[in-house]
């Protein structure tokens, strides 16, 4: 379950070898609403790609495109700052993330990782 203290945490969190200052947590607001999130961490695992450790739309907002627009404009940025992929994981069974993600060109990798509670199913796409 996603609570504060959860997303605190995170927020801080990098993978082995990296630093927080490969790591961005963005916000997307509609005025005063964050509406979305993001946390990614440039260059992982390796120099081409950016990888995605969460993307949340708000509720009252999905189904509506706008996480989708989000994320195009976020693949555009990465690939102009010269990233050539894109990977992330999502816990395996969880249908609505893997519609999302496919419908936006990702692919499954065939690569898992055994986590606390959860398969992760890694994906990916050229940018």
């Amino acid at each position: 379950m996603i609570t504060r203290p959860v997303i605190r945490h995170d927020m801080t969190v990098v993978p082995p070898h990296k630093t927080r200052d490969d790591k961005y947590y963005i916000g997307f607001f509609d005025g005063d609403k964050l509406i979305a999130m993001l946390d990614l961490i440039t260059k992982y695992p390796d120099e081409i790609t950016a990888w995605v450790g969460l993307f949340m739309v708000d509720s009252q907002y999905q189904g509506k495109g706008i996480g989708t627009e989000i994320f195009s404009d976020i693949m555009s940025a990465l690939k102009k700052s010269g990233f050539k992929q894109i990977e992330l994981a999502y816990a395996k069974g969880n249908k609505q993330s893997e519609h999302f993600w496919e419908k936006n060109g990702f692919f499954k990798t065939g690569n898992e990782a055994e986590e606390p509670g959860y398969t992760a199913i890694v994906m990916g796409r050229l940018l």
